[in-house]
């Protein structure tokens, strides 16, 4: 024990200086002149992230200024935590978001997948069209032929022509007609199959719309969890992680899920055919937009009145528990309560959390942008989608919210430094799709003679760069 003593005696006589050379300063200014001249030894920092060297030195070494942050935007439970408690616990939040990433895409590429197959089994055909043109409104003729199709079908799996389902239309409108009774028509049992696989299809693409968004909410509430659990020390920063995580997840699912689930990129070669499915979609075609773009559009008109959907489930959670607190709809004297934290935690607002606010709008912005162009009913509804979020938000502040801290400007910044990206994915997958003759117009497709293939485009990435 003596000796280390002496260790530290001697150290403290060797090296008294620089032990005692102060390292940090807190500086407060009394007028805003100073505080302008002090930005200018912020740190500055290159494209690729690394710091610049600093404009002046003090006591022989490099000279930056950072502003300090508010009190109330410390979390000063975290402050003990090292750059190797970060990085260790950011790893495991990071594999557990991937995992999660992975069980998302697998559920909505076999709800989506099964939905586009059994789609795939009909052809797109205009019944009315076929029973005056072809069969020249005979009936009997259409029946004969519309269940030879649906015996070979049903029997050794024949691709479908499209008399089946003519028959199963026009026998659906004569059947519920008034002249029914008179004709003897009557709705014919192999129809129902029709009805159940379109049933099936509709109730799958329902799935996929409603699960993206049930998946995004599920997402956005543990990745809050695991981003908390990472233990950054500031508001701001905590908020700022928070965002750009929920942000990118919802966008994975939201825009580049359901575009990479249905893609058959094999015409495109390289890099692309490794990443395509042999039966997807090969380019924003008809099928595309009957298909993915239905869903999309769907998923995005959910924004329109999730923040209304919200507000009323989370207001009715927190009055039940009231209720069943003081046994009282209106009078809140008696409670069960047993310290006044507790009562005050209950009877309180709920928290504002600005961070999965600010992902929605990032969200709204960046899918609208990259298929606005194919898509231009995405821009009413995001319209809308940020006015009726705008309104609901804003009433809360007022008349429900608690207090929120005091956050500085780094998240605002943040937010708009993410938004500057947006206009890229417009010019890029604006420019994909006014570049498609498929399409805009049918006149500049080749003619094929033969083809082994019905996942062709012609619309390649080196033929328009």
């Amino acid at each position: 024990m003596r000796e280390i003593e002496k260790q530290i005696s001697d150290l403290k006589s060797d090296q008294y200086d620089k032990l005692t050379r102060p390292v940090d300063a807190f500086i407060t200014f009394e007028d805003e002149d100073g505080y302008i001249i002090a930005q200018e030894f912020e740190p500055e920092y290159t494209f690729f992230g690394s710091q610049k060297p600093a404009k002046k030195e003090f006591m022989d070494d490099e000279l930056f200024l950072h502003e300090s942050t508010e009190p109330t935007n410390i979390i000063w439970e975290n402050r003990h935590w090292t750059p190797a408690d970060y990085a260790k616990r950011t790893a495991q939040v990071v594999a557990i978001i991937g995992g999660l990433l992975v069980c998302s895409f697998l559920a909505i590429y076999f709800c989506k997948s099964y939905a586009i197959d059994n789609a795939k089994v009909y052809p797109v055909i205009k019944a009315e069209s076929i029973y005056n043109n072809v069969f020249q409104r005979n009936y009997t003729s259409l029946k004969y032929f519309g269940t030879q199709e649906y015996d070979e079908f049903s029997n050794n799996g024949a691709p479908l022509a499209g008399y089946y389902q003519t028959y199963c239309s026009i026998n659906s409108q004569l059947a519920g007609g008034d002249n029914a009774t008179e004709f003897n028509y009557v709705k014919d049992p192999i129809c129902d199959r029709i009805t159940t696989d379109k049933l099936k299809t509709l109730s799958a693409n329902q799935a996929v719309t409603i699960g993206i968004v049930a998946i995004n909410f599920i997402l956005r509430m543990v990745i809050i969890k695991l981003i908390i659990y990472i233990g950054k020390d500031t508001e701001s920063e905590q908020t700022r992680l928070i965002t750009n995580g929920v942000f990118i997840v919802q966008f994975f699912n939201t825009a580049l899920l359901l575009l990479m689930v249905n893609a058959n990129m094999n015409e495109q070669g390289g890099f692309f055919s490794l990443v395509s499915r042999q039966t997807g979609i090969p380019d924003f075609n008809s099928q595309w937009f009957n298909e993915i773009g239905t869903t999309l559009v769907g998923a995005m008109l959910f924004n329109i009145y999730w923040p209304v959907i919200e507000f009323f489930i989370f207001a009715g959670i927190r009055q039940l528990k009231r209720t069943l607190d003081s046994k009282s709809l209106r009078r809140y004297e008696r409670t069960k309560t047993t310290n006044i934290q507790l009562y005050i935690e209950l009877y309180s607002g709920p928290v504002f959390f600005i961070h999965y606010k600010y992902s929605s709008i990032i969200n709204i912005t960046f899918v609208t942008m990259m298929y606005g162009v194919g898509l231009p009913v995405l821009f009413p509804i995001a319209s809308i989608s940020l006015l009726v979020l705008y309104s609901v938000e804003k009433l809360m502040l007022h008349y429900s919210y608690r207090e929120p801290p005091m956050y500085d400007e780094k998240l605002n910044k943040n937010a708009l430094a993410i938004l500057t990206w947006a206009p890229l994915l417009f010019l890029a997958f604006g420019y994909w799709m006014l570049s498609s003759q498929q399409l805009l117009s049918n006149d500049f497709i080749p003619d094929l003679t033969f083809s082994d293939t019905d996942r062709r485009s012609d619309h390649l990435i080196s033929s328009i760069f």
